[in-house]
């Protein structure tokens, strides 16, 4: 699913047919009706799109094509007089609720058969089919009566109807009006305010509502100069990813060249980086060549396996999509360093200068907003996306100074996160590992004031005011301070707290408590078959009993 393939295994679509026996069996008519795609398909809504009389489906997919339209053409070839065999009725209740949900239509036909249809708030999976009750006829023909139970309520009979109309029928009218039909081919597409139908291919325009923060995005110039985007103070900026050997992304490129004073009026500097070499394409162009026979007056140079693959987290965090991006790829980004839009497919410089303009006036409401396909009222909006993950992948990727960077510009956002305080004291922890003692305290530090009750961070910073060999660094106070709050939250049931304890112990000259402790730690890690723990124990019981702090 990650990699954007079908959950289902090609599992084609099948319809089945009503053989209209009465024995309750059916045909399979997947084939000769069209329906038999080959899709990741989720639901199938029925509605009459066209006004026509029958029912239309509407298939929704987890995969792309997202969704299909599939016109019925039953009363197409109708004759002139023919009889028609449907009718439909709409629902208005004037008690209680309004829709009628639950309602409940009886049709008796004049053969003497009778159809039932009830109103539902949805159907199906993930689907809601309208609110119009469609009733297919067939040979029936006439109507001989139509009687409404409504919801919680009594029944009424309403007069008036024949087929191949539409009705209202409104609680305690007793007559059914007759609903004029929309016409076919005149329905106009649902498209959000301002929008216009993507071209073929693209691109896929998806703006990140929250504007969540993006790590600096490392890149090389043709001459092997290391630069970074993104961060803050670099202004807007489109970082734009192209090869050689695509034909999209060198008209792309050619077309932010001709439009360099629309993106320079709208305060957007480009960054082009090519990714020949990095992703699968066959090439006999160099790039540096290419962009210094277009003189190109705009940043170019080589994207890092870093840049894309930060980038591609980013895509995944904000929208779920976990495969790799296409090109040519963008992404505009503030000058905080955070995301705007992400491009997939070719972006004309018109869009890229609206969307920057649009960022740089619109309220945080108005930008969330635009980051929607179609208008409409929010009920609540969803809570902001914390990009503490990102955070997370550069540790993994060791990139420590970036993380840094990353921390102290997005601190107050990634501070929400339950895990902040853990990725404090994991950079405090590799600083220390670099020889940073002051950096690494203040990370410690700010984790202890990020989460104040977290026993990993008490005793991390426990042990450093402890047993650190540097005696600028040691606090016993505070060390006894903070090992006995990671302890009481433990309940004085975790070996490594009570060893941090025992050191915390000792450095304040309470040999007798630090001996007790670390005996009451040795018996726990023993038991829980902990041997680096055991290790540390012992060598500092070692100190203890000779009346001596860790280490010394």
């Amino acid at each position: 699913m990650e990699r954007g393939f079908s959950l289902s295994g090609h599992e084609r679509n099948v319809c089945f047919l009503n053989l209209g026996r009465g024995d309750g069996r059916f045909a399979t008519a997947s084939a000769v009706t069209g329906f038999d795609f080959d899709d990741d398909a989720r639901a199938v809504v029925p509605v009459d799109w066209d006004g026509d009389g029958d029912l239309d489906l509407w298939l929704a997919n987890r995969t792309a094509p997202m969704l299909r339209f599939l016109k019925n053409t039953h009363c197409d070839g109708r004759v002139l007089g023919e009889p028609a065999d449907w009718v439909t009725f709409r629902l208005v209740a004037t008690r209680g609720v309004r829709d009628a949900i639950g309602g409940r239509v009886t049709v008796r036909l004049g053969a003497g058969g009778r159809m039932v249809r009830v109103l539902k708030a949805g159907e199906g999976f993930l689907t809601q089919t309208g609110k119009s009750l469609h009733f297919g006829l067939g040979e029936a023909g006439k109507i001989q009566s139509v009687v409404v139970r409504w919801p919680g309520r009594g029944e009424e009979s309403f007069s008036g109807v024949e087929a191949g109309r539409e009705y209202l029928l409104r609680e305690g009218a007793g007559r059914a009006v007759v609903v004029e039909r929309a016409q076919e081919g005149r329905l106009p597409p649902v498209l959000a305010e301002g929008a216009a139908p993507l071209p073929d291919g693209g691109p896929v325009r998806a703006v990140a509502g929250s504007r969540f923060p993006l790590p600096v995005l490392p890149w090389e110039s043709f001459a092997g100069e290391k630069r970074t985007s993104g961060g803050r103070g670099q202004g807007v900026t489109l970082i734009n990813l192209w090869a050689t050997w695509c034909a999209p992304c060198v008209a792309e490129l050619n077309e932010f060249q001709a439009s360099g004073d629309l993106l320079q009026a709208a305060g957007v500097k480009v960054v082009a980086l090519s990714v020949d070499g990095l992703v699968e394409g066959g090439t006999s162009t160099d790039p540096a060549a290419l962009a210094a026979k277009r003189a190109f007056s705009f940043a170019t140079g080589r994207a890092t396996p870093a840049l894309v693959r930060r980038i591609e987290r980013a895509r995944a965090h904000a929208w779920g999509v976990k495969w790799a991006l296409p090109v040519p790829s963008s992404v505009l980004v503030d000058g905080d360093g955070r995301l705007l839009v992400l491009y997939a497919g070719r972006v004309t410089p018109a869009q890229v200068a609206a969307d920057a303009r649009l960022a740089a006036t619109a309220s945080p409401e108005a930008w969330h907003d635009a980051a929607m396909p179609f208008p409409g009222a929010w009920i609540e909006r969803p809570n902001r996306p914390i990009a503490l993950p990102l955070a997370l992948d550069l540790m993994n990727e060791g990139a420590l100074d970036e993380a840094q960077e990353f921390c102290g510009r997005a601190g107050t956002e990634l501070s929400r996160h339950k895990e902040y305080a853990i990725l404090l004291t994991w950079i405090g922890e590799r600083l220390m590992e670099r020889g940073s003692t002051a950096g690494a305290l203040q990370a410690f530090e700010s984790a202890l004031a990020a989460d104040a009750d977290n026993v990993v961070v008490l005793n991390n910073l426990a042990w450093q005011r402890a047993a650190h060999p540097d005696a600028a660094v040691r606090d016993a106070a505070a060390a006894v301070r903070l090992a006995e709050t990671a302890a009481t939250l433990s309940t004085y049931q975790n070996a490594s707290v009570l060893d941090t304890l025992a050191a915390a112990y000792a450095e304040a000259g309470r040999f007798t408590e630090a001996v007790a402790t670390g005996e009451k730690a040795l018996i726990l890690a023993t038991q829980s078959a902990s041997p680096e723990v055991v290790q540390s124990i012992t060598k500092g019981l070692g100190f203890y009993r000779r009346g001596r702090a860790y280490g010394r």
